[in-house]
């Protein structure tokens, strides 16, 4: 994992390096076999993600993300990383889907940072018993929704996984 670190530090995120770190170390803390990603963006948590799927020897994950250059980028540093075989990212519009037929062990969510969006894609899923992680949580992250005047996670029952008191969080639905 330390040299997996160092290469991808050197990537273009959002997020700091530990973010990845503790995303990762959920994945292995849970082996789950079937994982999707809903929003790659530019793959740095689709290459965590991939990558403890890889450690631990099994496992697939399905990143989705809205935008073109975002799924090509993601798609080349997936096969630089050599982790292809174990993710590809997809073009796809989440909010087009009208339901989801997924089968799933853990979705991780980044799109729009909204309470609201988390909330429509989780309508559409049957999530009963899966675990469920989303990008933001923390008091600080709620900040830029309200400044963004869109809905907060307050609807959600969570848990911060990483960056309780920062701008960059995650939280798993409890």
């Amino acid at each position: 994992m330390e040299d997996f670190c160092k290469i991808i530090d050197k990537m273009p995120r959002p997020y700091p390096l530990e973010y990845g770190k503790f995303l990762y170390n959920e994945v292995i803390k849970h082996s789950p076999m079937i994982c999707y990603e809903f929003g790659s963006s530019w793959g740095f948590t689709t290459y965590a993600i991939a990558k403890a799927l890889k450690d631990q020897g099994k496992g697939k994950l399905y990143s989705y993300d809205h935008k073109v250059q975002r799924v090509q980028k993601a798609n080349n540093i997936l096969k630089q990383l050599n982790l292809n075989d174990v993710c590809e990212v997809e073009f796809k519009d989440i909010f087009s889907i009208t339901s989801f037929g997924l089968d799933f062990d853990f979705l991780y969510i980044d799109i729009c940072n909204d309470g609201q969006k988390i909330q429509e894609v989780l309508n559409k899923i049957k999530y009963k018993n899966k675990l469920i992680y989303f990008e933001g949580g923390s008091n600080e992250r709620n900040k830029v929704c309200l400044e963004r005047n869109v809905p907060t996670f307050s609807n959600l029952k969570y848990e911060v996984i990483f960056g309780e008191n920062q701008k960059h969080s995650f939280s798993k639905l409890i």
